[in-house]
């Protein structure tokens, strides 16, 4: 296959740095000898030679897994390694050894050791990574729940979008992102939340779960109409609607506060989703007041083809706020709030 060149870069040459430093040393040390006052001879120059290193080092980040099943996380490990021309297939290479030094004691690789790297190239900010078959048919050895699953894919994207030149990735299987592939599903990947068209950054199984963080649970995700809320008390306000790619899924966020007390707990209003021609259509009444960024009509891009965005629509009753999420296929998701600040939770699978 001809792949276009590998433009990523690591993040330093220590190597330069260290001659850098060595020959400020020696010219240090020679002005000191000629500033000697005196009628003493002065003495030979001293000459430094510079040590150089056996090769250039650089710097790499991968993510490996830490904990088990929901409480499990992604932590970032520096590895010092010598600069290559291909500096994100060695990071794919470490990632998939897998933990090795005493200060990785309690981490575990996300992705199966056999796993075998088949190609690896960069274009227009997307690395293009295809795998072998033991990505899959091997993850037993990697405790292959959805929640590792999820965590797997993140590493993944995490450890390539470490390099500047890399906004995404999207990921095969001998070639193959979807259908049978030597008797495995490869666009189901582990058989949960499956192999979506590109992966991304995710921050948020970065950092141990806290309430609402973490990977959510696959089977809480549905395509039928769900409710949540009651009528509140006191008139609420929304200050705040957010959007949020994740790995496997999408999340729109938002924001509820007490007209009256901004600072006090506001209730969960009524709210439902539904599934209206290809889009999900979620309705928020009881509201008073509408004070967030995004205004009515506005329209959110998502850098991710599994959408095609996310609307804030118009809507004829003062009380309601509306906002559709427009998926390019049929996607499952989950209503559900959170606490401390009051939030209104839509997640759609990719």
């Amino acid at each position: 296959m001809t792949r276009p060149p590998t433009s990523a870069r690591g993040p330093r040459r220590a190597g330069a740095q260290r001659l850098a430093a060595l020959a400020a040393l020696a010219a240090v040390l020679v002005l000191a000898a000629c500033s000697r006052g005196g009628t003493e001879p002065l003495a030979d120059p001293i000459s430094v030679e510079p040590t150089m290193q056996p090769a250039d080092m650089v710097d790499l980040t991968v993510y490996f897994r830490s904990g088990e099943g929901s409480s499990a996380f992604l932590v970032p490990v520096t590895i010092e390694t010598e600069i290559t021309d291909d500096l994100p297939l060695a990071a794919v290479h470490y990632l998939i050894a897998g933990p090795r030094g005493e200060d990785e004691s309690g981490l575990s690789a996300a992705l199966p050791p056999e796993t075998q790297v088949l190609d690896l190239f960069v274009a227009e900010g997307t690395a293009h990574l295809d795998l072998s078959r033991e990505v899959i048919s091997r993850a037993a050895g990697v405790n292959p729940s959805d929640e590792h699953e999820a965590l797997a894919l993140a590493a993944i994207a995490g450890t390539l979008t470490e390099f500047p030149t890399i906004e995404q990735v999207r990921l095969s299987v001998e070639g193959h992102q979807t259908g049978s592939r030597r008797g495995l599903d490869v666009g189901a990947f582990w058989g949960g939340w499956g192999l979506p068209e590109v992966l991304v950054r995710d921050e948020s199984i970065m950092v141990e779960p806290g309430e609402g963080d973490g990977v959510p649970p696959l089977d809480s995700f549905s395509t039928e109409d769900q409710d949540i809320g009651a009528p509140p008390d006191q008139p609420l306000a929304v200050t705040r609607v957010r959007v949020r790619d994740r790995v496997t899924y999408l999340r729109v966020i938002v924001e509820l506060a007490d007209v009256g007390d901004p600072d006090a707990s506001a209730a969960v209003p009524p709210a439902r989703v539904r599934e209206d021609g290809g889009r999900i259509v979620l309705e928020i009444d009881g509201i008073a007041a509408y004070d967030a960024d995004l205004e009515p009509g506005q329209r959110v891009d998502v850098e991710d083809p599994a959408f095609d965005g996310v609307v804030v629509d118009d809507t004829d009753r003062p009380d309601q706020v509306r906002i559709t999420v427009l998926p390019t296929s049929p996607r499952g998701f989950w209503l559900h709030d959170l606490s401390s600040p009051t939030r209104l939770i839509l997640d759609v699978r990719k």
